[in-house]
């Protein structure tokens, strides 16, 4: 071969090389900054000082995509979700293979009720990684399209990895008990509430839940059981009182019914405004 062709062919072969290689590594003061901001944006109180944070690691290394995400990540949780829409899409465009970008993505579109795109950005997450997180805002977007059945099966496909996540767990609660699953609502309810803190108000709600689950299969003692630990925890809640009053009445105990109808009315009336 003539040295020139040679010459040639050597440097088309280190350009296919270089399109192969990984795109440069983040400056290490910038990965450290935005390591913590995504821990600083979850938390009100420190969301303001995890956006300057993201803005110093966008100046330390502006072409990186992470530095990015972190600001817009801080963007969604402030509920500034147009500007972070935008940061995120100039996160996408530095880096189009990160399935971290996209799902971020798919969680600021599904904040904005924009439930078809969302769907099509956690698709393209999930086929660059598909993992447990994918899978649950995979849910949660078909969820909030009312497709339950498949927002049920990705539920499951993410509990396959974290079968003890509480989050996951109560998800797929929700969506058994409004495809009327009720047997199956108690059972995943009845996993997460030994291990939920009782001093939470979400505890409280998930006992309100499987107090409804039993009601619908006309297992009222334990219902009644339920929703007598909530009303207990919490006397103030009208909520629970009215959830009490209805197993109740469906128990037909009618002495209880007229004794906690009169404690409403006595709270109905301490809330009532004097004119």
């Amino acid at each position: 071969m003539p040295p020139f062709q040679f010459q040639r062919v050597l440097f088309l072969v280190l350009i296919a090389h270089s399109l192969t290689l990984p795109c440069q590594a983040i400056d290490p003061r910038a990965n450290t900054l935005c390591i913590q901001v995504e821990g600083e944006c979850q938390e009100i109180g420190t969301r303001e000082l995890a956006l300057k944070k993201a803005n110093e690691a966008i100046k330390i290394d502006p072409k990186a995509a992470r530095c990015w995400r972190a600001k817009a990540s801080v963007l969604s949780h402030m509920d500034e979700n147009e500007e972070a829409l935008k940061l995120v899409e100039k996160a996408i465009e530095i880096d189009p293979n990160s399935t971290a970008n996209f799902a971020l993505k798919a969680k600021i579109l599904r904040a904005q009720n924009k439930g078809d795109e969302a769907l099509r950005c956690i698709n393209r997450a999930l086929s660059l990684d598909d993992n447990y997180d994918n899978h649950l805002t995979k849910a949660q977007v078909l969820l909030q399209l009312k497709r339950l059945p498949e927002a049920l099966s990705q539920t499951n496909l993410a509990l396959k990895t974290k079968p003890n996540h509480l989050t996951m767990l109560d998800l797929k609660a929700t969506i058994e008990a409004r495809l009327g699953q009720w047997q199956n609502a108690v059972n995943t309810l009845s996993i997460i509430i030994p291990r939920a803190d009782p001093k939470l108000y979400s505890t409280a709600t998930h006992l309100a839940n499987r107090a409804t689950a039993y009601y619908q299969l006309k297992q009222y003692k334990a219902a009644e059981a339920d929703a007598q630990v909530i009303c207990k925890r919490y006397p103030l809640s009208r909520e629970f009182r009215v959830l009490l009053i209805k197993i109740y009445q469906a128990k037909g105990d009618k002495e209880a019914t007229a004794r906690e109808q009169k404690a409403l009315q006595d709270y109905d009336q301490d809330f009532t405004p004097i004119n």
